[in-house]
């Protein structure tokens, strides 16, 4: 690695954005967010991070540091980036997915919570028109969809190439179907899907921080 490209152990993360070689900011941000525990350093480094820039600086990816913390299941880390101003609608570059979209998979019943108490909007779609639901559905979060639903997720959408309801039967989460089953109307007949659930390896693993 050329010494351009090689971050300083002593640099600051808003010293790293500043430089014209976005690898070093980068390599700098998954450095801070790999911390196991979220240490008074860590926090003070992206508050004042974030502060300076608003929130809204991410990497060449789209990460931001509230989405990977997300990823990483760092509560701590979602909820003090969330009071210092972290936007929660902010999308990754590839797939198209929001914190939520992230957390909703996952099941991650408390970040869920913190996003939607933070105004996340629960109906954004991803780069294959899936919203939060579907994926909360999918993988049979029940707590999860009754959650998204109480802070105004549709059940149903004429955008929806499948419904939150059609992955639910598709799986055979029944309290999951016997939850939407009454929202929704008459169910569509679904464009064709591989069996392969809600194309996991691309709409989340290409998200994912390495």
């Amino acid at each position: 690695m050329s010494k351009e490209s090689t971050a300083d152990p002593e640099m600051s993360l808003e010293e790293a954005a500043k430089l014209p070689d976005p690898a070093i900011f980068e390599s700098k941000l998954k450095e801070l967010m790999e911390q196991e525990q979220v240490g008074k350093k860590v926090t003070k480094e992206l508050l004042l991070w974030q502060s300076a820039y608003n929130g809204d600086v991410a990497d060449s990816s789209g990460w931001t540091p509230l989405y990977i913390a997300v990823q990483k299941h760092r509560t701590a880390m979602v909820k003090l980036l969330l009071e210092h101003g972290a936007k929660p609608d902010v999308k990754c570059n590839l797939g198209l997915r929001t914190p939520l979209h992230q957390a909703a998979e996952a099941g991650d019943e408390e970040i869920v919570k913190l996003l939607l108490t933070h105004k996340a909007n629960p109906n954004l779609y991803n780069d294959n028109k899936r919203r939060p639901l579907v994926f909360a559905a999918a993988e049979g979060h029940l707590a999860v969809v009754k959650m998204l639903l109480d802070h105004g997720a549709l059940p149903q959408t004429k955008e929806d190439p499948q419904t939150p309801l059609y992955w639910a039967k598709r799986h055979e989460y029944e309290d999951i179907v016997q939850l939407l089953e009454p929202l929704c109307k008459e169910e569509p007949e679904p464009e064709s899907v591989e069996d392969t659930g809600v194309q996991k390896t691309s709409d989340s693993g290409r998200c994912l921080v390495q």
